[in-house]
């Protein structure tokens, strides 16, 4: 079984430490999201990814903010109205049943949740179902090595691991990007 995340430890999603080792717009500076785009940030949490994505994509684009916990996602609603924020739709979802219609997105970020789903075969389909083909997943997880914050080592999955799961699924083009010291990032395409 996965490791899930603590919503008592809620804090640290937003803490310095962690802009400090991971601050997305790093990321997402490196990242191809044309006006337009349709994203999806699965297990989203308070929204870590979803608010910078979505500054980034423009109100002519979307971000589905997509978690299985009803108070994070309460968080990052509420969140949003404080900052007028309109072109983020937060969706509850079970792990491996995301409910989006087919061939929806053109972009999926999973960040720091891969490694707590109970069925990474299962998501990833889930994934690849409600990607347009040629969309782009985007994984972001923490190395299996010693890191100043993130989950036991134990519920870590290695890099070639998580690389070997996602060809196994069905996604191509799979290229690491390297960005974060303690974290890794894999692009793939759902080749449809």
């Amino acid at each position: 079984m996965g490791h899930k995340f603590d919503i008592e430890k809620v804090a640290k999603l937003d803490s310095p430490e962690r802009r400090e080792i991971q601050d997305p717009e790093k990321l997402l500076a490196l990242l191809k999201m044309p006006g337009g785009t349709i994203a999806a940030d699965i297990g989203c949490g308070t929204g870590y990814y979803t608010f910078p994505l979505a500054h980034r994509i423009g109100q002519g684009g979307k971000v589905y903010a997509v978690d299985i916990s009803p108070e994070m996602l309460s968080i990052l609603e509420q969140r949003m109205k404080e900052r007028h924020i309109t072109n983020i739709e937060p969706i509850l979802s079970q792990e491996n049943s995301i409910p989006l219609p087919d061939s929806c997105l053109d972009m999926v970020i999973i960040a720091m949740a891969f490694h707590e789903a109970d069925q990474k075969e299962a998501l990833l389909s889930e994934i690849r179902r409600v990607l347009k083909p040629q969309g782009k997943i985007i994984n972001i997880d923490w190395e299996a090595k010693e890191s100043p914050m993130g989950p036991p080592l134990e519920h870590r999955i290695p890099c070639q691991e998580a690389i070997r799961i996602l060809s196994e699924a069905g996604f191509k083009d799979i290229s690491q990007l390297e960005v974060y010291q303690y974290l890794y990032v894999i692009q793939a395409i759902n080749p449809g």
